[in-house]
């Protein structure tokens, strides 16, 4: 199953965009940086850390910070990043027991045959009080019906095994010493709108890509970095990405609701 799923996510890799900034990047990063309290000195542990985007992120919000990626199939530029360390491979996770101050995973669980196992070791890596960020697909049986069929649909497109409820990631933590602390949920309708019409809609988000990013469609911005320096200028990106910050700023209304399609949870070890 492990080498399926490197083969898969090897593949998936080389088909997606890279990484870039934009308003529903920026909203995942502040909400991470409140949830983990990150400090000088500490040690951060992006788990899943796929092209290094977030890693990269809340290392340069946290100067000082020690930040180390872990991801199941490497990603070419990462040598590219010498102030973050990062590492490919399967469990067990090859760091040592209570290591970490904080550990920030985000859309990771569902794609793991085992959660529990993953569970299990991102409990063992973070020392005691530290705290764990944690976003992964809301539960079909809470979920507002509305969204299950893109859901259904995006499950398929990144293979998903599974989704989770806060009460299953209560018990799941809570079995390897960890409080889940606070639960938050996110994408409610308007970004279900920006998902289906722009995110898996690989033809509008090729035309879109080169009018809004063309640095992005054309390959020249690298995976984990900014966009280039003169991308933000442009017109049609001001008015796009005015747009997503409207759908998000809608949907941030719903945060306390379980009707959304994402589950965040504050861990932290005790």
């Amino acid at each position: 199953m492990v080498d399926e799923l490197g083969k898969f996510y090897e593949e998936r890799a080389h088909e997606k965009f890279p990484t870039s900034d934009n308003p529903e990047n920026d909203a995942v990063n502040r909400r991470a940086l409140k949830a983990l309290e990150l400090q000088p000195g500490q040690r951060l542990l992006d788990f899943g850390c796929s092209d290094g985007y977030f890693t990269s992120r809340l290392a340069q919000a946290c100067p000082g910070l020690e930040a180390y990626g872990v991801d199941l199939v490497s990603h070419a530029h990462w040598r590219k990043l010498p102030s973050i360390t990062f590492v490919a491979g399967d469990f067990p996770i090859p760091f040592p027991d209570g290591y970490f101050d904080a550990v920030f995973s985000s859309q990771v669980l569902e794609h793991l045959p085992d959660p529990a196992l993953a569970i299990s070791e991102l409990s063992r890596v973070v020392k005691r009080g530290g705290r764990m960020w944690i976003a992964t697909p809301n539960s079909y049986d809470d979920t507002w019906s509305v969204f299950h069929g893109l859901q259904h649909y995006i499950d398929k497109v990144e293979f998903h095994f599974r989704h989770f409820s806060a009460q299953e990631l209560r018990l799941m933590f809570a079995t390897y010493g960890c409080e889940v602390v606070n639960v938050n949920y996110d994408l409610f309708a308007g970004l279900w709108l920006y998902y289906k019409m722009v995110s898996y809609n690989p033809r509008l988000k090729k035309r879109l890509l080169k009018v809004v990013a063309p640095e992005i469609a054309a390959g020249s911005c690298r995976a984990g970095t900014s966009s280039a320096p003169n991308a933000g200028s442009s017109i049609p990106k001001t008015i796009a990405f005015a747009v997503l910050r409207a759908l998000r700023k809608f949907d941030e209304m719903f945060s306390k609701s379980p009707l959304c399609q994402v589950i965040e949870v504050t861990v932290i070890k005790k």
